[in-house]
């Protein structure tokens, strides 16, 4: 992930919605630092206060982290648990979550820990689903209807 593409969409989001850091903090219920932090460039966000960030901009998970110049979604859902997503796809594909980390390049064990909701993908493995999928990261979130 970019960190400093990340950081420049922020301030821009921000600026947009004529707010400060401690504002957005608040209303995301995130820590007044971690936004100084991601705005910095020195902080990645997890997958859970990335999607808290896109939903409250109302822009698509791609813009917001950097992969795409197009911000806003036509449409989308709350995100489904991003574990459950993610075993939802594997399995209706056809593959076991062996197969699905080898062809990935996923380290197995992270593959168990989002299905059973102990841990988040990072914002690269999630990059690396949706594009083994051939999917956006908002359709591997359950965000686009």
């Amino acid at each position: 992930m970019n960190l400093s593409k990340f950081a420049e969409t922020l301030r821009y989001l921000i600026s947009e919605r004529d707010i400060n850091q401690k504002q957005l903090a608040q209303e995301l219920e995130i820590t007044h630092s971690s936004v100084t932090r991601y705005l910095k460039g020195m902080r990645e966000p997890t997958v859970s206060a990335a999607i808290k960030i896109a939903d409250y901009f109302s822009v698509s998970m791609e813009f917001l982290l950097g992969f795409d110049t197009d911000s806003r979604l036509e449409s989308y859902g709350k995100s489904k648990p991003v574990g459950e997503q993610i075993e939802k796809l594997v399995t209706s594909n056809g593959l076991t979550g062996y197969e699905f980390c080898k062809k990935c390049n996923i380290a197995n064990p992270n593959y168990y820990y989002w299905v059973n909701g102990t841990h988040e993908p990072s914002v690269d493995n999630l990059k690396k689903i949706a594009d083994f999928f051939n999917m956006t990261i908002d359709e591997v979130l359950g965000r686009e209807k």
